[in-house]
Order: structure tokens, then sequence, then C-alpha cells
């Protein structure tokens, strides 16, 4: 980071919500600012839904109905196998191509097909996607499965020798609430359960060398 500018690190509060749409917003004037100096920007890490978002922007989704949201929040906390086999009732094609923990998405697709009356991807299909908004190249790793989950693991190791429960309780103690978007995150959330005790430090490692993804970084 020393010898290459970042953008977009730090760019929003642990309470705010910070969206797939506004970080399209965010990188295009990072984008922007890159080139305006002749150089090329590079977007690294993340989900393909962030990548998604800013190349070929968002499709237009039902709004978020936060009280159905909160309903099926609470009912995934009970027994996440009840609604991942209510998924695949309303939308079997969705349950079929979703992790069985990807926990936000699974969600997601629920509320759509309960709010639009229809599956998310009957919707996706009524709505192809635009001709990308730049012309990019999209390169990425493939290691194998043992090294991967190795460095999973390994990081997951680094992240708690660093200090990342005391970070968490540090931002539960600063007024954070549980349910904020940001405890949402990969790690964050494993860490609510280490301090709530319904896990130990190592059930959180080997849940974390199964699951990645985070939003990108622009440099």
């Amino acid at each position: 980071m020393r010898r290459v500018p970042h953008h977009l690190i730090d760019v929003a509060g642990p309470r705010e919500r910070y969206s797939a749409g506004m970080f399209a917003r965010d990188a295009d004037a990072a984008i922007a600012a890159i080139r305006a100096r002749g150089r090329l920007p590079i977007v690294v890490g993340g989900t393909m839904f962030y990548v998604r978002a800013l190349l070929r922007g968002l499709f237009p989704e039902p709004p978020r109905d936060e009280a159905l949201r909160r309903t099926l929040d609470d009912e995934w906390r009970r027994d996440p196998a009840a609604l991942r086999e209510r998924l695949a009732e309303l939308d079997p094609e969705a349950a079929g191509r979703l992790a069985p923990g990807d926990r936000q998405r699974i969600l997601r697709a629920l509320e759509v097909a309960l709010v639009a009356g229809r599956p998310m991807s009957a919707l996706w299909r009524e709505h192809p996607l635009p001709q990308p908004r730049y012309l990019a190249r999209l390169l990425g790793t493939a290691p194998g499965r043992p090294e991967l989950h190795a460095r999973i693991a390994a990081r997951v190791d680094e992240m708690y020798a660093r200090g990342l429960l005391g970070e968490v309780r540090g931002l539960l103690a600063a007024g954070v609430p549980p349910g904020a978007h940001a405890l949402k995150a990969i790690g964050y959330r494993e860490c609510l359960r280490v301090l709530a005790g319904e896990w130990t430090v190592e059930q959180h490692g080997n849940g974390r060398r199964r699951r990645r993804g985070s939003s990108p970084s622009v440099s």
C-alpha cells in the first residue's frame, strides 16, 4: 500500500450500510480519477456480485422489506435447513446455485420471491445484463483446495493473533449493534458467535475454510 495508491478502503463506518450500488458509484469516481492521471485502474478482490455491479450495473430487484428480512433472519438462526428447503420450493434454480451456508444470498432470494411473488431467477432472465460499462480483463487464481484451505486457516489464525476478537468487542462496546450490516461480513459474524459462546475460535477457523468473499478495492 505504500508503493501503490489504494482507493475505497475505510470509506464507510461500521454503522453505515454500504451496498454494491454505492460501491459501483464510488469505484466509477476512483477509476475516472486514476485514468485522468494516465494510470491503469486495477480492481482487486471481492465477490463477483460487486464486480458485476461495477461492470454491468444492477438489475432492478424489488426493494428490501425490512420486516420480512428480520423474520427471515430469526428463522435462519433457528433452522437454516428449513429456509433452504423453502427456497428450493420457491426458486429451485437459485437454491441449486447458492452454497448451503450462503445466508445473505439465500435470504435475499427468499425475500425477492416472497415480495415479488416470482423467483429471482425468473426476474434475472427477464432483465438480461447490459453490455459491460468498461473494457476489462478478468484474471483469477485457481489454487488446489488443500492449498486454499491451508492458506485460509493461516489467515484466520493471523487475524486472531492481530486482535480480531478485541476489535469486535470494541465495536460492540462503542454501540455498534450486533445486527449492523458491517458485522455480517465474513469473519465478523463468526466472531460474534465466538463472543456469544456459540462457537470456539477453532470452530470459526473451520468455518472460515469453507467461505470466501468481500467487496473489492480499487488501486
